[in-house]
């Protein structure tokens, strides 16, 4: 861990504690705030430190120039919070009235855990519904203005709406490879409910024993495909905190074992106690890990791929590497001319699963389109320079970082 990731996880912590936060004059000069806040943007933690930063002695702390950054893009995420709730409650509140049942998941279901609710940034809200009400809800939606694609084979129709916020409506939550009992765990999820307030409504979310089971399946998914960073790992400490004696954690510990999501489970919550300090209840801690240096490359895997792990290129490009390889065993790309073949021309299986080229489905033969179409967006996506992606294919070290990655998955039982 980096002189600046202990700095912001140290200040993270006391964000999430309500703690005092101290800094030595001693270190004050070599601090880089710059870097602190580009790096918290990273993570999308940049508005959660916000009350610590403001608290720092101003000879210490950041300057005024970027304390007035900060200060726009705290004021902007807690007005749109604000009306992401009131604009949420519409749609919930809607559904209801056509008598569709409705869960609401993820940020707006678990805001309300954090000393300052509107601070959790959000980049969409989701709603999970019965597979036999997808088509009514999405008409729901159309009547208030949302439009998206009604496609019947992803498990999730994204809807938009100008000037609110996006809503993704799910028909189902997980399908992931590396999880049993899928169904079985939906049917759990419709059980088991509690409400919150959601502006003046009240609002179905999912128990809390089964939020904890989300919140880590979804970081699950995310580092199986890219990364996931410090918001993720903060919305656990939160919810773990706020409710850890209302949670039944024995039902969260037999869950894990009946998922096949134990060995994650144990280990991110030992990934929180290392970085935030959190106390793991004792009825999660019913196994010994070896190898506890894993436990430190789960670390950097987070610190090192910002919010949704595409921090980089080169990650990135990692990533690709070996999201395009086969589940177990050894990355095979041993020449630059087969690293290129992997990064431009996946697998039809591959591309399957990625949203935008869902067309590959219908027939082989749109397997070319679909390539070209991978590489026609790389070539036009502005956040990487040419330069940049010219070096991916020249890398030495890019495979080397795809099998560290694969040894990672594989030790959490992702692969």
């Amino acid at each position: 861990m980096t002189a600046k990731d202990r700095l912001l996880t140290e200040i993270l912590r006391t964000a999430i504690y309500s703690k005092e936060f101290y800094i030595d004059k001693s270190v004050a000069d070599s601090i880089n705030w710059e870097e602190i806040y580009k790096e918290a943007r990273a993570h999308q933690v940049h508005t959660l430190i916000y009350p610590v930063i403001k608290q720092v002695d101003p000879s210490m702390g950041p300057d005024d120039k970027l304390m007035a950054v900060w200060n726009i893009s705290v004021m902007s995420c807690g007005i749109q919070m604000i009306c992401d709730e009131i604009w949420l409650g519409e749609v919930i509140e809607n559904l209801a009235a056509a008598g569709i049942d409705s869960i609401v998941l993820k940020g707006m279901a678990i805001n309300k855990c954090y000393p300052y609710p509107e601070l959790r940034t959000m980049g969409d809200a989701d709603i999970l519904v019965h597979e036999e009400d997808m088509v009514r809800a999405a008409e729901v939606l159309e009547r208030l203005g949302y439009f998206g694609q009604r496609d019947t084979k992803t498990k999730h129709i994204e809807f938009f709406k100008k000037n609110s916020i996006t809503i993704e409506l799910h028909r189902l939550l997980i399908d992931y490879d590396f999880m049993r009992y899928k169904e079985s765990f939906h049917d759990e999820i419709w059980k088991n409910r509690v409400s919150v307030n959601l502006g003046t409504i009240k609002a179905n979310i999912l128990s809390w024993e089964m939020q904890i089971l989300h919140i880590c399946i979804h970081m699950a998914s995310h580092i199986s495909h890219g990364g996931f960073g410090l918001r993720q790992l903060c919305d656990l400490v939160i919810v773990t905190e706020a409710k850890r004696n209302e949670i039944n954690w024995n039902i969260v510990r037999d869950r894990s074992i009946k998922y096949g999501i134990d060995n994650f489970v144990y280990a991110i919550f030992l990934a929180c106690n290392r970085i935030f300090e959190m106390e793991v209840p004792p009825e999660i801690a019913f196994r010994s890990i070896r190898e506890h240096g894993k436990i430190d490359k789960l670390i950097e895997d987070i610190l090192a791929g910002g919010n949704m792990g595409r921090k980089d290129i080169y990650r990135t490009s990692a990533n690709v590497l070996l999201n395009n390889s086969s589940t177990g065993g050894e990355l095979k790309y041993r020449s630059k001319f087969s690293k290129a073949v992997h990064l431009l021309f996946p697998d039809r299986n591959k591309l399957v699963k990625r949203k935008k080229y869902m067309y590959v489905r219908r027939t082989p033969l749109f397997l070319p389109l679909a390539w070209m179409h991978r590489i026609a967006y790389g070539v036009k996506r502005k956040d990487f320079s040419f330069h940049d992606k010219k070096e991916i294919f020249r890398n030495s070290e890019l495979n080397l970082m795809a099998e560290e990655r694969n040894n990672l998955l594989e030790w959490l039982g992702l692969r």
